[in-house]
């Protein structure tokens, strides 16, 4: 199910990033050869911007790929080790909890609120930041509960 809902969103940041060139590079084109700049390619790159921005980190949890630094926790006892790693997550799952929570907020708050240039409504801009964090929590949560279940198994 992770790698099917991984292979989803790798998809959809290749796509976006797609989009992302060809906004830019039209931008370019109209600019400097037309001499009369489309209006909307720098918004909507922007836009888009966030969105590999929050979706990307979304997929480097889900596949492990975030930053961890362990060179403090690797020269100090298992048991210590094992009560960083639990207060890491934890603090994980509530930072992924507050942007659900106050990103649904945002986006609600955006939903009447027009993009300069563009025919969308900022609520639809503002909408990744709950969806990456409930995609981060599931990330999260599904390493906490390895961290649990690895510990079980190392002990019997």
């Amino acid at each position: 199910m992770i790698t099917l809902f991984s292979r989803l969103i790798k998809g959809t940041l290749i796509l976006l990033m797609v989009m992302m060139v060809f906004s830019v590079g039209y931008g370019v084109f109209t600019r400097y050869v037309l001499d009369n700049a489309a209006s909307w390619t720098g918004e909507l790159s922007s836009y888009i911007l966030v969105w590999v921005t929050f979706l990307g980190s979304s997929w480097a949890v889900i596949e492990k790929k975030h930053i961890n630094v362990d060179i403090l926790t690797k020269t100090i006892p298992f048991s210590l080790q094992l009560i960083i790693k639990v207060g890491v997550h934890v603090s994980l799952l509530i930072f992924s909890c507050l942007l659900v929570y106050f990103g649904t907020i945002v986006s609600i708050d955006n939903l009447d609120n027009k993009a300069l240039t563009l025919p969308i409504t900022m609520g639809l801009v503002y909408c990744v930041i709950p969806i990456s964090g409930l995609i981060m929590f599931s990330g999260f949560a599904k390493q906490a509960i390895q961290l649990f279940t690895e510990r079980a198994d190392s002990v019997h």
